[in-house]
């Protein structure tokens, strides 16, 4: 008797889970990660502005970072990241796509800011490359306003969605708990 209620319980809640849309952080509709991070008061700016920098120069290998924006009395850091992501296709194909976005990092006197902004996806094709504005794909995921397109369900391709924002979220949280590891160090900063 507790096996079949038991059964019927996974399978509810296991579809529930699969059913619900993920959240990422929005401001004015667009997908925007950004804090506002205390440390110490004795850590100077200055400082948090050489690890900042380190950080960028650290992980271009790994995540293709560039400088656009390198303002050491204003304390600032604009530049521009990318990682792969991969994507289903459909039920069995995965392929990669290229995630590429912005960040900002203001540094004060025991404090930083990051910003993560202007978010979106290419992916090549043999004689083209597809941008998609990933804040306007997840707009229309929150609003169920999908198209579909060729024989791929509504449905599949809601889950698709999700699958893939469900990554983003992920490997932005990784680079940000990276960032914040690297400006939280205590490390000597000479050689």
């Amino acid at each position: 008797m507790k096996g079949p209620i038991l059964t019927s319980l996974f399978i509810a809640v296991a579809g529930h889970a699969i059913c619900q849309k993920i959240e990422l952080p929005l401001k004015d509709s667009l997908i925007v990660y950004e804090n506002v991070v205390r440390l110490d008061s004795t850590t100077k700016k200055d400082i948090l502005y050489k690890r900042a920098k380190t950080w960028f120069i650290n992980n271009s290998s790994t995540l293709k970072t560039t400088i656009d924006i390198d303002d050491n009395s204003n304390g600032t850091l604009v530049g521009k990241a990318e990682f792969k992501l991969s994507v289903p296709e459909n039920a069995i194909v995965y392929f990669t796509r290229t995630c590429s976005f912005s960040i900002q990092v203001d540094v004060k006197d025991g404090r930083y800011r990051y910003k993560i902004f202007n978010i979106v996806t290419t992916r090549p094709y043999p004689h083209s490359v597809l941008v998609l504005d990933v804040s306007k794909n997840y707009m229309m995921y929150l609003k169920d306003e999908i198209r579909t397109y060729g024989f791929i369900s509504k449905k599949r391709l809601s889950n698709d969605f999700r699958e893939t924002f469900e990554d983003l979220d992920t490997n932005i949280k990784k680079i940000i708990n990276s960032l914040r590891s690297a400006l939280k160090s205590s490390q000597s900063e000479d050689f």
